[in-house]
């Protein structure tokens, strides 16, 4: 069985308009997708208009692009303001989630032009974040557009969020006490691995992600452990993973977990390994081997301090 294509878009008052006749010359932005556009499984539309507005809009829209009534799906949202940027996130990724998105089995396409700048600003930091997804727009002069948006999340914003971060981690190490015995086992001689070993110290006094950098066999998940024994989670679990011990297709899974029925053959809720680690520490080797929407997911998980299960509720 193929991959499902589902289009989620905002009502804008130009759909509304057209479906009431008071725009005859344009067929609003959603008819106009859905009549350019390859077929679509499901339409999912989000409204913040009066309910029984959107519901005729609903039956209109199936009617003039000639989809099933069952798959166009309406859901009200209500929002205080159009242009609350933080409201249009929470709701929309509420939304979302109740969707069991992002799914293996689903291809996501969010359309921009329907609603306020502020909802297609949020559409474009979800699809690039949260809930990967392609992204369209339409225009009377154009027709429909996708919109090629090359931003790469792990090789433009993690850089500059790790130099950004770079000073902070300085100032902690210079302020923590250097004394932790359980270094001990690492071995060393030369200046340069004393001065690593003395961060690594200074650092494990401080609840913060740690990134440890060496070729293989250099000792990353020694330092590791050594950090979590003199660390205020000594108590719980120490858990090491080979992320590139893992089939790309499970990754997100492996780490995060699923519920049941998130996905073709997940007949029973699992805990991901940053849940299995709760209380102590998850060192993840070779990270950067992990498939991108998984580091996508692992960034949101290290700024957010919350673990989203595959088909299931922040936590």
């Amino acid at each position: 069985m193929g991959r499902k294509r589902w289009l989620v878009s905002w009502i804008g008052n130009a759909d509304h308009e057209a479906a009431e006749g008071t725009r005859p010359e344009h067929p609003g932005p959603i008819a106009t997708a859905l009549k350019a556009a390859d077929r679509f499984d499901r339409v999912v539309l989000l409204t913040n208009y009066p309910k029984p507005r959107s519901s005729k809009f609903c039956k209109w829209l199936a009617a003039t692009a000639r989809y099933p009534e069952s798959s166009v799906v309406l859901s009200a949202v209500r929002l205080d303001s159009p242009i609350d940027y933080a409201e249009i996130y929470r709701c929309v990724s509420e939304q979302l989630i109740g969707l069991s998105l992002p799914s293996d089995d689903v291809d996501v396409t969010f359309h921009l032009s329907p609603g306020t700048p502020a909802m297609a600003a949020i559409w474009i930091i979800l699809s690039k974040t949260r809930f990967p997804a392609g992204l369209i727009q339409t225009s009377t002069q154009r027709g429909l557009e996708a919109v090629d948006f090359p931003f790469d999340l792990a090789g433009d914003f993690l850089p500059e969020y790790l130099k950004r971060n770079s000073a902070r981690m300085s100032r902690l190490v210079e302020r923590a006490d250097p004394l932790a015995p359980e270094f001990d086992r690492i071995i060393h001689a030369c200046d340069a691995m004393r001065e690593q070993v003395r961060m690594a110290r200074r650092m494990a006094a401080h609840d913060v992600p740690v990134l440890i950098l060496g070729e293989t066999g250099t000792g990353k998940e020694l330092f590791a452990e050594a950090i979590h024994a003199a660390s205020s989670r000594a108590a719980g679990p120490f858990i090491a993973v080979n992320c590139g011990a893992i089939p790309p297709e499970l990754a997100s899974s492996e780490l995060f977990g699923h519920k049941r029925g998130a996905f073709t053959g997940a007949s029973s809720d699992r805990k991901g390994h940053f849940q299995e680690a709760q209380g102590g520490t998850l060192f993840l080797d070779e990270v950067g081997e992990l498939p991108l929407d998984s580091q996508v997911r692992l960034l949101r998980a290290l700024q957010a301090r919350e673990v989203t299960p595959l088909g299931g509720q922040p936590g």
